[in-house]
């Protein structure tokens, strides 16, 4: 994957940004399909206040569909009283300074988000916002539901994982490279004796304990 650029702050006009969206547009064979998944990069602490925010725009603007900050309750113990223990259960972003908004791009549309105090861009890829396929935000939200969405934000460049699925399953290597969307990672194993990157979901492989 190339490296990660960010699409301009102000204007979204870019010749080639406008024609990756009309493209993803017209190419929907549904009104639904036309909603699609974006990436956007927000100050850290701020995701919260972006989400509602958002969510506002949903309630009068029918190109915004749906916004989803991957994060997971972790509990922890907090003594009352001499005699009882009460559990207060607090949310923990997995993946700090990023929000995941469903709509029909278009420049109207971003100049309502980036209004929004906080946003910064669209993730994209050589000045061309990106979108993400809608099965790997269903996927994390099963497992932020599950409690399983650790395990994925937790493996770091560096670490070594052992891959469970796929036609690799079994093999161990070292993560090089975790795409900022979290769902695919660059590993380095070893086949017949040759180091061998490999591009992975980061569903399929886990740390080595």
């Amino acid at each position: 994957m190339a490296d990660i650029e960010h699409t301009d702050e102000n204007s979204l006009d870019q010749e080639s940004a406008q024609e990756q969206i009309q493209t993803q547009q017209e190419s929907s064979s549904s009104p639904e399909e036309e909603y699609k998944w974006w990436i956007l990069k927000v100050k850290a602490g701020r995701e919260d206040f972006v989400k509602k925010e958002i969510e506002k725009l949903i309630e009068k603007d029918e190109r915004l569909k749906e916004v989803f900050v991957p994060e997971e309750e972790e509990e922890k113990s907090k003594k009352k009283t001499k005699e009882e223990e009460g559990k207060i259960g607090k949310k923990k972003k997995m993946l700090p300074g990023y929000v995941y908004v469903r709509m029909k791009l278009d420049q109207e549309v971003w100049n309502e988000i980036k209004a929004i105090p906080g946003v910064g861009y669209i993730l994209g890829e050589r000045g061309v916002p990106f979108s993400v396929p809608s099965d790997k935000i269903e996927s994390l939200k099963v497992k932020s539901v599950s409690g399983e969405i650790s395990k994925i934000f937790s493996i770091s460049v560096g670490d070594r994982i052992r891959i469970k699925g796929g036609p690799f399953k079994g093999l161990s290597g070292v993560v090089e490279y975790i795409s900022d969307d979290r769902t695919k990672a660059r590993v380095l194993i070893s086949i017949f004796g040759r180091q061998t990157p490999l591009v992975i979901e980061t569903a399929h492989i886990e740390k080595e304990a």
